[in-house]
């Protein structure tokens, strides 16, 4: 039987209703048993229904409420809010939302987490092995155990042509006597008193000794002071491949785990469950932070601020770096009292953010900064672009690799400081210009004949010798004859007979002599060695006897007598039958600047440069005419076209002509 048909039967159940019932609404208090309830009703059907299970509120329309204080509510359990449209939540101050825990012990207990676990972390940040390092941020030191490997340079294969100097030959071994040369005897061509010839097995393959290394890269005046082959020598400066012990802390860390859970349970039952926020939005979502948005200037910038080498120059008496002006740029502080818009957003472990294909944009009027341990960009494409100049640097190594191709391209010339080290192969368009020494071990060029310089011999007479002569005062020969013949019983003196001036043709590699090294930069300046985007080209092969030529200038008294005056003059282009000319030489200045033809390319992320480019009038060209849009300007007037190719190089393919390939001149 219930309680209910208990208390009936007993009559202990109380039974009582109190209504007041008028057009605009009512109100019904019960007071029945375990039915209690106020129930207040309105006109619309709008109601509140208070019982001892639930307190229900109904709005047939709209609902307000203002509270001119404070409000308070306190949920044990679960709330849910529906709204069947849009949620707006207007907050005029500070907004808090604490979600996960009930008390700040909670928090203080996570903080203990941390610091318990600190041990272990700090272990499994140490490197397996004893190899020496340390971890960042903070982190400790992995001392070292072992030993380096060998050093990998010596394991190099260097294919080099180790000759020598013929252990007979001018000037060595036992017989000091030069070469006979006669009608019968030819001991030059023959190479008779050299020997040997040729050095057997001359291309070798070597490995780099310890003493190649230390004389090179060790320490000393004429090494480079490599540190790691002054430090390591005959090991490998890098831990790389060595013998290492393992590390203990390593070995112990699944131990170590295991026993500070000891001390971890207790602090993560005062943790609690903690608390996860999850947020769905259907369609899109704005978030705004500050009332306003801070556009002030975030840094200055003088365009000419700063001095920095830029180049190697080749001038009339000596090469030199020269150091011309860039941008200064440094950051100003207009966000500190800035009062409104800071967002500040902590992870305590890690932060994904996964987008889809209409991609992420971070975009600032101010600074940005990316720091971390570690930085990985990947991407199919990678554009990096800054007005004001780009900086990578590294205090250890910067590498660029790629499977295909690396390009540097620039206006101006590619500047290395301070020594460019091939691996392989070079190769060079254009000139080059070296102020050092050249040091080369075979050289492949095509041939020059040139002429030695002529030689005023003396002779003697040498015993045997038979000539006619005529001599007065002897008695004519009855045959009539009036010479004699002379035979010579003994050398007649030395350095009494003056033979023909003598010289002889040679082969050799094609030559331009200077009279000095001023001379060399002087032509190489007038050559154009210093003019960015110009491809120099190589002299014509001239057999014939060279001279030593010089450059003079209007404060030059004049070359002296056996100097020729260099021949600076633009050279004739012979071009064959059938060649493309697709170089516009109308974009050559009188000054030597190529002007750009076209717009500038808008550069991927960002905005279109706006400019306006004017070409000249266009000339007549001997050698052929681009047939390009042509906007008429008001520009100065420029040498003819036949001038114009004659006085500066052909301008390349790109804006400004820095590459590209075509005729030079």
């Amino acid at each position: 039987m219930s309680t209910h048909e208990q208390r009936k039967v007993t009559s202990e159940e109380y039974q009582n209703k109190a209504v007041i019932n008028q057009r605009g609404g009512s109100i019904e208090v019960n007071n029945s048993t375990e039915r209690e309830s106020v129930n207040l009703t309105q006109y619309s059907g709008s109601n509140i229904q208070i019982n001892s299970n639930v307190t229900s509120e109904l709005a047939t329309n709209n609902k307000q409420t203002k509270v001119n204080n404070d409000s308070f509510e306190t949920i044990l359990n679960n709330k849910n809010v529906y709204a069947g449209k849009d949620y707006v939540e207007r907050i005029a101050e500070n907004s808090y939302r604490l979600k996960g825990f009930k008390t700040d012990d909670q928090i203080q207990a996570a903080k203990e987490w941390r610091e318990a676990y600190r041990e272990v972390a700090n272990n499994n940040s140490q490197f397996e092995l004893l190899r020496g390092g340390k971890s960042y941020p903070a982190g400790p030191i992995t001392t070292q155990q072992g030993e380096r490997s060998a050093n990998p340079t010596e394991n190099q294969e260097c294919y080099v042509s180790d000759t020598t100097y013929p252990d007979e030959a001018y000037g060595v071994g036992d017989d000091q006597t030069p070469p006979i040369r006669s009608s019968v005897v030819d001991e030059v061509g023959e190479y008779t008193k050299i020997d040997p010839t040729i050095t057997e097995n001359c291309f070798k393959v070597k490995n780099p000794s310890k003493e190649d290394i230390q004389s090179a890269v060790g320490s000393g005046g004429y090494a480079s002071n490599s540190q790691g082959a002054i430090k390591y020598p005959g090991k490998n400066s890098a831990t790389e491949g060595g013998v290492w012990a393992a590390n203990p802390v390593h070995e112990q860390l699944q131990t170590s785990i295991t026993e500070v859970q000891e001390k971890l349970s207790p602090i993560e039952a005062r943790m609690g469950t903690g608390g996860d926020e999850e947020e769905f939005v259907y369609r899109d979502k704005v978030e705004s932070v500050g009332a306003t948005f801070n556009n002030y200037p975030n840094i200055r910038v003088d365009p000419e601020g700063r001095s920095q080498q830029n180049r190697v120059a080749v001038g009339r008496q000596v090469t030199f770096v020269n150091v011309d002006k860039f941008p200064h740029v440094e950051e100003v502080n207009n966000e500190s009292m800035f009062p409104v818009g800071n967002y500040t957003l902590n992870v305590g472990n890690k932060w994904n953010v996964m987008v889809g294909s209409g991609g992420i944009q971070l975009k600032s009027t101010g600074g940005v900064e990316i720091g971390g341990t570690t930085f990985k960009v990947s991407a199919q494409k990678t554009n990096i672009q800054s007005a004001q100049g780009i900086n990578i640097t590294s205090e250890s190594i910067v590498e660029l690799q790629s499977k295909n191709n690396i390009s540097l391209r620039s206006n101006r010339q590619v500047y290395i400081e301070p020594g460019l080290g091939v691996a392989n192969n070079t190769v060079v368009g254009g000139s080059s210009y070296t102020e050092g020494e050249a040091y080369v071990q075979h050289i492949t060029a095509p041939v020059e004949i040139q002429k030695t310089e002529d030689v005023r011999l003396f002779a003697k007479l040498l015993n045997g010798l038979k000539f006619k002569a005529e001599i007065d005062g002897l008695p004519r020969d009855p045959s009539g004859v009036d010479n004699v013949t002379i035979t010579l019983n003994a050398d007649s003196n030395s350095d009494r007979v003056e033979c023909e001036p003598h010289s002889h043709h040679f082969k050799n590699i094609p030559l331009r002599l200077c009279e000095s090294n001023d001379d060399v930069r002087a032509i190489a300046q007038g050559e154009g060695i210093n003019v960015d985007g110009y491809k120099g080209s190589a002299q014509c092969v001239e057999n014939e006897y060279k001279v030593p030529v010089t450059v003079t200038d209007e404060n030059s008294t004049g070359s002296r007598d056996g100097i020729e005056e260099a021949n600076l003059l633009p050279r004739g282009l012979f071009v064959p039958p059938g060649t493309k000319l697709p170089n516009d030489r109308r974009r050559v200045q009188t000054d030597g600047l190529i002007k750009e033809r076209f717009e500038e390319v808008p550069k991927e992320g960002t905005k279109p440069i706006s400019s306006t480019v004017l070409l000249s009038e266009p000339m007549e060209d001997p050698i052929a005419v681009p047939t390009i849009p042509v906007v008429q300007a008001n520009t100065q007037s420029v040498p003819t076209q036949s001038a114009a190719i004659a006085s500066a190089p052909a301008s390349g393919g790109s804006s400004g002509g820095s590459s590209g390939g075509g005729s030079s001149y």
